[in-house]
């Protein structure tokens, strides 16, 4: 059993102490009850059961009558029994904020369940992430820690980053794209290119998606592709001001336009061979050559690989944002 407060929104504490007692019970296949303490007419409890559900716990029953004869009762602080589990308090200045307003900032359930259940307990093996019915089978209630847990939030960041990592094409440009185009006005800008728009909305949805901790962050890393005119970061312009960044522009102006199809493969072997080639003339390293190309093409050093960028950008875009760069240099 697990009593929730729903007189008072579902915070970390809270939904840890769902968790728990969710991951118990199915760990050794009983029954789970959802018990709401509190005023029964409050509309806190639908509130309270729904936020749950976010997470992805479901109940065999909830309600405010539960069963005496329960082996364990998780999240209920001073109630002295021998049923009574009691879980580490969690500490910091984000421990109390609700559920929902996580979700609403971009993080999945699936990850937040994830970080949560490292707060006392921490599966055996890699960090990694699990899904419920993995964390269920490998809880170990015995392993609980009693010491005060400090919630951090850089490691909800990481289970984020690889929930965002792993998501499909479909699932990926659904999420995205509405915060590109609410910040751009496009969802796309496939002309030019040799990508269709849905291609190409895919295209930049999974060359980005391991980039960010939360959807939002998108807007600013994905810039270069529906803008003509872009700021350098302090990285990009050190690049530029190198006296190999010249040289290596004007071979990639010069090649561009004899990869033919436009396509992955045959961009790739095009930029593997001009590394080749600038590497034993100009005597750089290779990851110099790409750094001076990146910083041309989207004026940043970190986003979607630089095949990537070339096809979204379109030839026509990349050759004028390289023999800019040679201008500006």
């Amino acid at each position: 059993r697990c009593e929730v407060p729903a007189e008072d929104k579902l915070d970390l504490v809270s939904a840890r102490a769902a968790l728990y007692g969710w991951l118990f019970a199915r760990h050794a296949g009983r029954q789970i009850f959802l018990c709401l303490t509190g005023d029964r007419a409050s509309p806190l409890r639908a509130t309270v059961r729904d936020e749950l559900s976010l997470l992805g716990l479901e109940w065999d029953q909830g309600g405010e009558d539960c069963p005496a004869d329960v082996s364990h009762v998780f999240g209920v602080p001073g109630q002295a029994s021998l049923r009574y589990v009691p879980l580490p308090p969690i500490e910091g200045p984000e421990a109390g904020i609700r559920v929902r307003t996580w979700i609403d900032e971009g993080y999945s359930g699936l990850a937040l369940v994830n970080c949560l259940v490292r707060l006392g307990w921490s599966p055996r093996g890699k960090r990694a992430l699990l899904t419920l019915d993995e964390l269920a089978a490998r809880f170990e209630l015995e392993r609980v820690s009693r010491r005060p847990v400090v919630f951090d939030r850089r490691q909800l960041d990481w289970f984020n980053r690889r929930w965002l990592g792993g998501l499909g094409a479909d699932e990926v440009t659904a999420l995205l794209v509405p915060h590109w185009q609410a910040a751009s006005g496009r969802v796309d800008r496939a002309a030019g290119t040799a990508l269709s728009p849905a291609t190409w909305q895919q295209t930049l949805g999974l060359a980005i998606r391991e980039e960010l901790d939360r959807p939002e962050q998108v807007v600013g890393k994905v810039r270069f592709a529906f803008v003509d005119e872009y700021a350098l970061d302090a990285a990009s312009r050190t690049v530029l001001g190198e006296p190999y960044a010249e040289p290596i522009l004007r071979a990639f102006v010069h090649e561009l336009p004899t990869v033919a199809p436009f396509a992955f493969d045959p961009l790739d072997a095009g930029l593997r061979e001009l590394r080749l080639r600038v590497k034993t003339t100009l005597g750089i390293r290779s990851r110099d050559v790409m750094y001076v190309l990146r910083a041309a093409l989207t004026g940043r050093q970190d986003g979607p690989g630089l095949v990537d960028v070339c096809q979204l950008l379109g030839p026509a875009r990349c050759i004028r944002r390289a023999q800019e760069a040679i201008l500006n240099a």
